[in-house]
C-alpha cells in the first residue's frame, strides 16, 4: 500500500477509482490514514475485525471512521471475552479497540508492551516513512523492543540526528 502512495504522491496523482480499503484484524496508523486520504479520498477507509472462531465479521468502523478502533459490534453480535489471543477493550460508546495479538506484544521487564504502539508514535515523527518493531531477546529485560526504521529519502543524510530523536520519542514510553 506505501508503494502505491508513494508513487502517487511522487506523480501528483489521486487513485479515484479504489472505493474502499478495509483493514481486518487491526486498524490503520493515522499517518496511513492521511495518506490514504490525500491519494484515494477521505470516505475510502474503514477498519473491522473478524474471527474464524465467531464465524465471520464480529464488528465494523464506518468508512471514513475507523482509524483507532476496528468499528461497533455488528448487528446480532455481542463482544464477550474469549481465547482468541488478540488484546483489545470496548470503550463507553460501544466501540471495539483492538490493541494487538497477544503472540506480537513485547514481554519486556514483566510488561506487555504492543508493537502497534511504539509503531504509531515512531510514524509520527516526519522524517519516518515505514517501520515495525519486534522484540529481541534480552538477558536484561526478556525481551527488548528493538525498532527497524525506514527514512524518508530527504531525511536519509541525517540519521544519526534522527535516531537520537527517535529514541527521545519512546524513552517516555
Amino acid at each position: 500500500m506505501q508503494a502505491i502512495i508513494d508513487e502517487a504522491k511522487a506523480k501528483g496523482k489521486r487513485v479515484p477509482r479504489m472505493k474502499h480499503i478495509y483493514l481486518v484484524g487491526g486498524t490503520f496508523h493515522k499517518s496511513l490514514t492521511k495518506d490514504l486520504c490525500e491519494v484515494f479520498g477521505n470516505e475510502t477507509t474503514a477498519s473491522a475485525y473478524a474471527l474464524t472462531e465467531a464465524l465471520g465479521y464480529v464488528s465494523a468502523a464506518p468508512l471514513g471512521q475507523g482509524t483507532d478502533h476496528v468499528g461497533f459490534p455488528v448487528a446480532g453480535c455481542k463482544v464477550k471475552v474469549m481465547a482468541s489471543r488478540d488484546f483489545g477493550y470496548l470503550d463507553d460508546e460501544g466501540r471495539l479497540y483492538i490493541v494487538d495479538r497477544l503472540k506480537q506484544m513485547i514481554k519486556c521487564m514483566d510488561n506487555q508492551v504492543a508493537p502497534a504502539e511504539l509503531e504509531e508514535i515512531l510514524l509520527s515523527h516526519d522524517a519516518v516513512k515505514e517501520v515495525a518493531v519486534v522484540g529481541l531477546p534480552s538477558a536484561k529485560y526478556g525481551e527488548a523492543p528493538a525498532a527497524c526504521v525506514v527514512l524518508r529519502d530527504v531525511c536519509k543524510e541525517k540519521h544519526e540526528p534522527v535516531a537520537k530523536e527517535l529514541k527521545q520519542l519512546v524513552a517516555g514510553i
